[in-house]
């Protein structure tokens, strides 16, 4: 309002001041030539408060949005940490309860799936024909985990009862103590089979670290090539979960164990770190290396994440 006053107080003085004839009223004149002078200045300054008013808002508009952009940020972390929080306990639970009085073991009942076990625990699981000759059922794991649905276990380690340093032949056909809920690998073969069998699979991997954290990380395709393409793992999707994509370096890598050369290192990853694993070039993940490694070394290993977990599992099913 003050603005628009003054400049009509200019308007009507420039226009007065060109209606006056020149010599007529000199002092008048120049009494008007200064009042408009100073009404110049009044105007000018008028314009740089509020210059300044505008920047002073601008600086406090942008600091607003800054503090409520780090308070949002804050407040998705702190969800995201609730989450994690909630889903790890929830983990935990699910661990302790795999081996549980309500397990059934060798059930004599065939499933095709593991959705088709009616509760966690031990089930003869018939392997799809990818031969002239049909597999006979082999017996698998499925359990319940932290995410929703029944998944196959293809790997479980938690105590360093069973020695993972084997040959290739071992790691073909698998080895441990399944049928008492102890450690064991379920073997190349059949996971092949599995994952070729028709339809997109998935993995889950489930670790313990040195601290006693729970951490999972979940792979939205998985698929093992056949023993004449050394069982590459073949499919390896995106990433999802709390520990970081380590096993994305596997990806396409041939296995490689003691007795089997297939990695991208001078010498042999399975000889070195003592587990047949997808090396590539071997310390980025190993799941199969020793329980309890020497001092400063890699046992079951997730870069970033652990070098010696005390608990791993892995788990696959179809999508």
């Amino acid at each position: 309002m003050i603005l628009l006053q003054t400049f009509f107080a200019l308007l009507f003085l420039q226009l007065t001041i060109a209606s006056d004839s020149t010599g007529q009223c000199p002092f008048g004149y120049e009494l008007i030539e200064f009042r408009l002078e100073y009404l110049e200045n009044k105007v000018s300054q008028l314009f740089e408060k509020l210059e300044t008013i505008v920047g002073e808002n601008q600086l406090a508009t942008d600091e607003r949005m800054e503090n409520l952009s780090a308070n949002v940020t804050r407040i998705l972390e702190l969800l995201e940490g609730v989450e994690r929080t909630g889903a790890l306990v929830d983990h935990q639970n699910r661990l302790d309860k795999i081996d549980d009085a309500g397990a059934v073991v060798n059930n004599a009942s065939t499933i095709t799936t593991c959705r088709d076990a009616p509760s966690t625990g031990i089930f003869q699981l018939k392997l799809p024909t990818l031969s002239p000759t049909a597999p006979a059922p082999i017996p698998v794991l499925c359990g319940v985990t932290l995410s929703h649905g029944t998944w196959l276990v293809i790997q479980q380690r938690f105590d360093g009862s069973v020695d993972f340093n084997r040959n290739w032949t071992e790691y073909r056909n698998g080895f441990g103590a399944m049928a008492s809920f102890g450690e064991f690998w379920l073997g190349l073969e059949p996971i092949s089979q599995i994952t070729r069998s028709g339809g997109e699979f998935e993995l889950m991997v489930e670790l313990k670290n040195e601290a006693g954290e729970y951490g999972w990380a979940r792979y939205d395709r998985f698929e093992v090539d056949e023993e004449g393409g050394k069982y590459q793992l073949a499919e390896l999707g995106d990433y999802g979960g709390t520990m970081g994509d380590c096993m994305g370096n596997s990806g396409g890598m041939k296995f490689t164990t003691v007795d089997s050369d297939n990695d991208n290192w001078s010498r042999n990853c399975a000889q070195h770190y003592l587990g047949g694993w997808w090396y590539n070039s071997c310390v980025f993940n190993n799941l199969n290396g020793l329980f309890q490694p020497k001092p400063g070394g890699y046992g079951i290993h997730w870069n970033g994440w652990t070098k010696a977990a005390t608990y791993s599992r892995m788990m696959i099913r179809r999508k």
